[in-house]
């Protein structure tokens, strides 16, 4: 690095050479009206039970759109801003008290309709947001029941169906799209990859007879590059017909009603727990709760790849507290089951290798907890 070099170049200390002189400045304006609608009735006599509430609500949400990261040029083509996000949410259910006040029961139904729904990726070693259209439809139910007076169960079970519009994207895993028309070449010097026709290389190749040409990833990675150097060797005719305008960015793949990322399809929790007292102001609490998930999926290309199985979970804990002296002393266990599933993931960019990163389950875990209150 030249300590003598222009201003925005660094000098071999680390500091920058006067005033950084970047490029034009991105400015993006996003505005929306948004509101909510709703309404309850407590039914009295004409619900189920005594107590029982039916709502309904309809509202608009916004997300304010932004700015992608500078892209350097020849490579995956990437918007200067993404768009909002809207959405137009629909909400119907009941809430519920059961047994005398003993139980509670909620239910409720939605459907969300998304445009623009904003995503993330990594490409070109930068965190990008697009946009697709979604639609989300979905249940839930809540349920709590005080059985006795030192037992109570409690269960949610939530089922989704959340999906994409019809509409297609590039995905970075498989630029091609499983076209055998098209190969995938990495260039060295940008450590990215690009997506050129396999008759195009095959001819470059031909052409040059074996003959070693200098920088030829990125040679092939820009379609100029390459256009000119097959009618030196071809003709113009022939390298017009063998670099179609396509070769840098890869071909979209379909992904009409494919599911959202991390959007299981049912999910369930069961938890009991019972309560005694033990006297001198001692009482004591045990409790177990279980959790199960469907199989997701990490990205929208719901590839095998990104698949992530269906998992469950279990904990349990046994408490004793005197309220009268502040104490309390829990012994726990998380993760009873010792499952080592994959909870969550995602997918890095071509120059590290495109190697996905995993997040399990913490392993099994024994512990203690005291506290004390004043």
């Amino acid at each position: 690095l030249d300590p003598a070099g222009p201003a925005g170049t660094y000098n071999d200390g680390g500091q920058l050479n006067g005033e950084f002189e970047g490029g034009p400045v991105q400015k993006a304006d996003f505005q929306e009206l948004t509101g909510r609608f709703g309404f309850d009735w407590k039914l009295g006599d004409f619900g189920p039970t005594d107590d029982t509430m039916l709502y309904a609500f309809i509202s608009r949400g916004y997300k304010g759109g932004g700015i992608n990261p500078p892209q350097s040029a020849g490579l995956v083509t990437v918007k200067n801003t993404f768009d909002p996000e809207f959405i137009n949410a629909f909400e119907v259910g009941t809430k519920s008290t059961l047994f005398g006040g003993a139980g509670q029961m909620n239910l409720a139904a939605f459907y969300y309709d998304y445009k623009g729904y904003q995503i993330s990726s990594i490409v070109n070693r930068s965190s990008i947001n697009e946009n697709v259209d979604a639609k989300v439809a979905g249940f839930e139910a809540e349920f709590y029941w005080q059985m006795t007076n030192n037992f109570r169960v409690d269960t949610t079970l939530g089922l989704l169906s959340a999906k994409l519009k019809d509409q297609s994207l590039l995905d970075t895993y498989d630029q091609t799209g499983g076209d055998p028309n098209w190969l995938i070449v990495k260039d060295a010097a940008t450590t990215q990859n690009c997506v050129a026709s396999a008759a195009g290389v095959q001819a470059l190749l031909a052409a040059t007879a074996g003959t070693a040409l200098e920088g030829t990833p990125a040679l092939i990675c820009n379609p100029t590059a390459l256009n000119a150097t097959l009618a030196t060797y071809l003709g113009q005719a022939t390298a017009d017909a063998l670099t179609p305008a396509l070769a840098p960015n890869g071909i979209p793949t379909d992904v009409s009603d494919n599911f959202l990322p991390r959007a299981p399809e049912t999910t369930l929790s069961v938890g009991a727990q019972y309560e005694m007292e033990l006297g001198k102001n001692w009482s004591t609490i045990l409790r177990g709760d279980f959790y199960y998930q469907a199989d997701m999926y990490s990205r929208i290309f719901n590839l095998e790849a990104d698949k992530i199985d269906s998992w469950q979970n279990a904990n349990a804990s046994l408490s004793f507290s005197n309220e009268g002296a502040g104490l309390e002393v829990e012994l726990y266990v998380k993760n009873l089951l010792e499952d080592d599933q994959i909870t969550s993931q995602y997918l890095t960019d071509a120059s590290s290798g495109l190697y996905t990163n995993v997040f399990l389950l913490e392993p099994r875990q024994f512990g203690i907890r005291i506290g004390k209150t004043w």
